[in-house]
């Protein structure tokens, strides 16, 4: 493993490897969900994160976010991905941040008390690390369910606080919920 990182090119001591399957790595997400249907908490609020960190930054969000605020984990499955902005279509809606490599940083975190306060916590630590991010851009557009959008498109991490409407029931608290038939 390490002769195949040195040819890689990232920031050293960002690096995370694990050894496990080609097909258990490619279940690794729908493992969490299985789990989480099993322990009742899939019924729950569980809000994506998702962040476009510009390479430049990636460093600085991960000591001050990921070893920072969210040290002690995340109650779900982190994902980040190294993508080349040349493989987007130039022609798709989504803003990317500046530079030919940036990351994708996406967080799901479970609600262990169901709903209520637990909830209400979890979208207030989610605006809390919006807001910390600040430093590394210039300018940054949240979309969220908690209202509007703030600020402009930035430079250098474009967060998209996004709802997962297919996966949440009615009544849950998402940002959709008044879109979802109550027949149904």
């Amino acid at each position: 493993m390490g002769e195949m990182m040195r040819r890689l090119k990232y920031v050293r001591g960002l690096e995370y490897a694990a050894d496990v399957g080609y097909v258990e790595f490619l279940s690794r997400v729908n493992r969490v969900e299985e789990e989480a249907r099993r322990s009742g908490s899939w019924a729950a609020p569980h809000p994506w994160l998702n962040l476009f960190v510009s390479a430049r930054d990636i460093a600085d969000f991960d000591r001050a976010v990921l070893k920072g605020m969210l040290a002690d984990g995340v109650d779900g499955p982190m994902l980040i991905y190294p993508m080349l902005k040349s493989k987007w279509d130039p022609n798709t809606s989504v803003a990317l941040p500046e530079g030919e490599v940036f990351y994708l940083v996406a967080l799901l975190r479970f609600c262990p008390g169901g709903g209520g306060a637990a909830v209400e916590e979890l979208i207030l630590h989610r605006v809390t690390i919006i807001t910390r991010i600040g430093p590394f851009l210039v300018h940054c557009r949240a979309l969220s369910c908690e209202g509007g959008t703030v600020g402009s498109w930035g430079q250098s991490i474009i967060a998209v606080v996004e709802d997962n409407d297919g996966h949440h029931p009615p009544d849950s608290g998402h940002c959709g919920d008044e879109d979802h038939d109550k027949g149904q």
